[in-house]
């Protein structure tokens, strides 16, 4: 039977060897995702750029322009005093 000194040796190494697995799956999977960004930056990201689109197609989003002024209304109509 091994003595006690034997016992706590063979534990410790244990230890340190689940440390060391640990360590390098945890290393492993940091170089694996280095250089992308994690879902919640993705989502900020892309809101953002759905925000900045619509202010772009529709500037009445934008906050602060509560107040704009009416746009002239266009004639799609064709002039016919022109040509004849």
């Amino acid at each position: 039977m091994p003595s006690n000194i034997t016992l706590a040796l063979y534990a410790l190494t244990g230890v340190c060897a689940v440390a060391l697995v640990t360590v390098w799956f945890l290393t492993k999977q940091g170089r694996r995702s280095a250089g992308f960004a994690t879902k919640s930056q993705l989502k900020r990201q892309m809101s953002a750029k759905a925000v900045l689109k619509a202010t772009e197609i529709r500037p009445s989003l934008a906050r602060g322009e509560d107040h704009l002024a009416p746009t002239s209304a266009v004639s799609l109509a064709k002039d016919r005093s022109a040509g004849s």
